[in-house]
């Protein structure tokens, strides 16, 4: 009969010992992590907070893009929702890697600082663009704004009349947050400013996954920076489309959905933050 081989570890031949991952929050090689969670959950609950409201004083009747004032309360309300959910994300057990006593060359730690500091200055640099310059592109002119002042006009989300159909028929659930802001500010001058919440979304929960899979956190930082410079990310987040915004959710959402898969046992936190983001996909482009 041939050798069987061993089970011990000790043969590494073609069958080697099964080696049982820790789940991270487990892992003594982990520290805690509470920060870049919250922040995560922030970018998720706030325009999930302020299109739920709006939507359902609209289907209620109430005329809450009339004044400033309703819109505003819906702004304040969602932004004390967002706080408090942030801050019980940040009281659940999340873990990341504990920084390595092993160094990364200095060329390898210039790169990662580059990246980071790239990203944010791109981040930065593009929200300046969409808050001082006015909003030029064909879909944000053609139906995304029209959209926007259609509902303005009827003081809640309403069926708009149109011989477009597109202004009724996408989801435009960034359109919905964009009211809002709008009706607070008495302007539409920040209505493309609310695509870089989604933004901001898909890079913390690229920076959360890796760190969640045992990435030290200066790699996992420029990992989330490299989503923000994507050039389809940078050039289109300032436009009044919506296309970065989507990609930022379907990001959040696979990173959720991955997270979920990581832990031992259904973790109702993360399950929480994954549905936020599948409905996020849902509004800002279901159909695409």
């Amino acid at each position: 009969a041939p050798p069987q081989p061993r089970t011990d570890g000790a043969d590494r031949g073609p069958v080697t010992k099964s080696v049982e991952r820790l789940p991270l929050a487990d892992a003594p090689d982990c520290v805690d992590s509470r920060a870049l969670p919250a922040a995560f959950a922030a970018t998720l609950a706030w325009p999930w907070c302020v299109h739920a409201a709006v939507v359902t004083a609209s289907a209620l009747g109430l005329p809450v893009l009339a004044t400033r004032a309703p819109a505003v309360t819906v702004l304040v309300v969602s932004l004390g929702g967002t706080t408090w959910f942030a801050w019980r994300v940040a009281r659940a057990p999340w873990r990341r890697p504990r920084e390595r006593s092993e160094r990364l060359s200095s060329d390898a730690r210039a790169l990662l600082t580059a990246l980071a500091v790239a990203g944010a200055l791109a981040f930065t640099a593009a929200f300046v663009v969409a808050w001082a310059l006015p909003i030029v592109a064909y879909d944000a002119l053609g139906y995304r704004l029209p959209a926007i002042a259609g509902w303005l006009d009827a003081a809640r989300i309403a069926w708009v009349v149109t011989d477009d159909p597109v202004r009724n028929g996408y989801p435009l659930g960034q359109e919905a947050v964009s009211a809002v802001v709008a009706a607070a500010t008495g302007s539409l001058r920040f209505a493309s400013a609310t695509s870089f919440v989604y933004v901001a979304e898909g890079a913390l929960a690229v920076w959360l996954l890796a760190e969640a899979t045992r990435v030290r956190r200066s790699i996992a930082r420029a990992a989330g920076a490299l989503f923000v410079l994507a050039p389809m990310v940078i050039l289109n987040a300032p436009s009044g489309y919506v296309d970065a915004s989507f990609g930022g959710a379907v990001v959040a959402l696979s990173c959720t959905a991955a997270l979920l898969g990581e832990r031992a046992a259904l973790d109702p936190v993360v399950a929480v933050l994954s549905g936020m983001a599948a409905a996020h996909v849902l509004s800002l482009n279901g159909n695409g």
